[in-house]
């Protein structure tokens, strides 16, 4: 009878015999072609055909029987279907030409995978920041790559208009200054990140003294509970009674420390008379705006 259409095409299915059956033997692992299930094969042993995944299974090139063929028992296998093997691309194999620009999406690139070596200065624009929430915290503890050497990590402040007296003497000679001497005015506190990074102590006071024959006024500063003075300061010797005076400490030290430290500010004659702080006689001067100060900063090392 005519056939009409495109002639059929004859397939090739190929077949292998597998020898070494003993009684003992289950397994064959040189299938010449890889399998994806034992359905891809036809199994014959002694003539007899053999039911998938009952008497075989098949996976790869390995092929294993339930039971062992007998010794002599002739064993074939006809392919019906092949494993076929997904290309998979060498390691740098990709180049730029193959991926199309608007394939490189977000969901292709992992987090923070995108280095600043990569990005071109000029590149980063207005245009490519949004309107906010985006830039480093203006604190600066979003800031990276700073330098760590010589960064200021915090700042603390202090400052006080008010008057207060004391009459407390505080000697000057050559001797360390203790803190029973003079009067306490002005503490501050500060918590350091790190026991191993430096604090600069900056302190300012306004004040005077009843005394006028020729004393001279001083200022310390201490730490907590500790005796001895970390800093000292004078003014010019008293000419007059109650002239206003100024003195100024600079202290730069390890903090030693990672806890609540306090520092204190006390000031005192060496004669018997009343010192007032931010004013002279028992009384403001400035109406609170010569303000003595205290200004702590940590910076790292």
């Amino acid at each position: 009878m005519a056939y009409i259409g495109r002639d059929i095409q004859y397939g090739v299915l190929d077949k292998q015999t597998l020898t070494g059956a003993n009684g003992v033997k289950t397994e064959w692992t040189d299938l010449m072609h890889g399998v994806g299930s034992s359905s891809s094969l036809i199994v014959s042993v002694g003539g007899v055909v053999q039911e998938p995944d009952v008497a075989y299974t098949a996976s790869g090139n390995v092929l294993t029987f339930t039971e062992a063929p007998e010794t002599g028992d002739t064993v074939y296998v006809v392919y019906l279907g092949k494993e076929l093997s997904v290309a998979t691309f060498a390691d740098n194999s990709v180049t730029t030409a193959k991926i199309a620009d608007a394939n490189v999406t977000d969901a292709k690139l992992a987090d923070n995978s995108v280095t600043t070596a990569k990005i071109v200065d000029a590149n980063v624009t207005d245009a490519k920041l949004a309107a906010s929430g985006t830039m480093p915290a203006w604190d600066g503890s979003a800031l990276t790559n700073l330098p760590a050497s010589g960064k200021v990590v915090q700042v603390v402040h202090m400052q006080d208009g008010a008057v207060a007296t004391g009459s407390t003497i505080m000697a000057n000679n050559d001797n360390i200054t203790t803190n029973t001497e003079g009067d306490e005015y002005m503490t501050l506190a500060i918590t350091p990140t790190s026991a191993t990074n430096k604090l600069l102590i900056t302190a300012k006071a306004f004040f005077s003294n009843t005394r006028s024959s020729g004393n001279t006024m001083s200022m310390a500063l201490f730490q907590d509970s500790t005796t001895n003075a970390l800093a000292w300061s004078w003014t010019t010797t008293e000419t007059a009674a109650s002239n206003r005076r100024m003195a100024v400490i600079d202290h730069y030290m390890t903090s030693g420390t990672a806890s609540s430290t306090t520092f204190k500010i006390r000031i005192g004659c060496d004669g018997a008379g009343t010192t007032t702080f931010n004013g002279a006689n028992s009384t403001r001067a400035g109406a609170g705006i010569m303000a003595s100060s205290i200004t702590i900063m940590e910076i790292a090392v």
